[in-house]
């Protein structure tokens, strides 16, 4: 059986090697922090283990009392199995949100670790450098498009989309034929109808649906400001590249027709709008920055959190007291 700082995942090895320490404590007479440091496992890794196991243990005053209770440990892996996915602070935050368990992104992560439940990845090399440009602080302030094509049928169609930059929320998506300038001023004209009085400034990469004279006179009819981004550097724009990715990936290998393109489109967008968590939000959902109150809603998490915290810390202190005059 391996020992050392590598993790031992099952709670059998667990019991074990808990078991392993209290013999040689005995036999050697050494004390337990001289046994740790033989078989090269931190202690408060020890002492974790120990709790989680049925071996009686007299409290110290050195153990942390909003230590994760084991319901609360069975019930982040349990969800954990049923929502496969790598990414701990979404189902960290999904779990405050649904009420099943109130802890940390942290905490989920490093039970999801022991358990084997997250997979390791390599860091990404970093991105070129780019000069930093204007980050809007309210919705509709700045928005981005962008166009892309989409294999429908054997024949390219192009899906055209304008992102909120501030909530990340896409306010328009259409499915065009052809990529010139007045389908596509048509198309920007049925996203801007949607403004009403707000004059967003628009943000494109310099194709030439977008420096065409076409869509200057629409952005010049709606009285909304445009921003080009530099030349070769769709980094600039990542915000509406990084949405029209995520939409391509979810998109199955073959869409037989139009119809039926358009209905997963509409499905997949209205996910990626008012149900997917996404990081830059906070793990919020883009609706809750458009159209909601996110301070609100960060601190009803933080409230959660904090309620969940205070009473871990009373059942925590009612065991031990319990185990202290057990053993008194």
């Amino acid at each position: 059986m391996a020992t050392g700082k590598s993790a031992l995942t099952t709670a059998e090895e667990r019991a074990k090697l808990v078991e392993i320490v209290r013999v040689t404590r005995e036999r050697s007479g050494w004390a337990t922090s001289r046994v740790l440091e033989k078989l090269d496992i931190p202690e408060t890794t020890y002492y974790r283990w120990l709790r989680w196991s049925d071996v009686p243990r007299r409290p110290t005053r050195w153990s942390n009392v909003y230590e994760v209770l084991p319901e609360e440990r069975e019930a982040i892996i349990r969800y954990a199995r049923e929502h496969p996915n790598p990414r701990h602070r979404e189902l960290a935050w999904k779990m405050v949100d649904e009420g099943v368990v109130a802890v940390s992104p942290s905490t989920v992560y490093r039970i999801l670790v022991e358990e084997n439940l997250i997979p390791q990845w390599d860091r990404p090399d970093e991105q070129a450098e780019t000069k930093p440009r204007f980050k809007p602080t309210r919705p509709d302030e700045q928005w981005a498009t962008d166009i892309t094509y989409i294999k429908i049928g054997g024949r390219n169609y192009y899906l055209l989309t304008f992102i909120d930059e501030y909530s990340r929320y896409i306010t328009h998506h259409v499915l065009i034929t052809s990529m010139d300038q007045y389908t596509v001023g048509w198309a920007a004209q049925d996203a801007f109808s949607k403004l009403g009085d707000l004059k967003p400034t628009i943000v494109t990469d310099n194709g030439s649906p977008f420096v065409s004279r076409e869509f200057k006179r629409v952005l010049s009819y709606n009285g909304v400001g445009h921003h080009r981004i530099d030349p070769h550097t769709p980094q600039q724009n990542a915000i509406c590249e990084r949405s029209m990715r995520t939409i391509k990936d979810a998109l199955p290998e073959e869409l037989k027709d139009l119809e039926e393109a358009r209905r997963v489109i509409d499905e997949i967008i209205d996910h990626y709008n008012n149900v997917r968590y996404h990081s830059s939000l906070g793990y919020l959902r883009p609706v809750d920055y458009y159209r909601g109150d996110p301070v609100a809603l960060h601190e009803e998490r933080r409230a959660r959190i904090l309620a969940a915290r205070h009473h871990r810390k009373e059942i925590n202190l009612e065991r031990r007291q319990a185990t202290f005059y057990a053993e008194a």
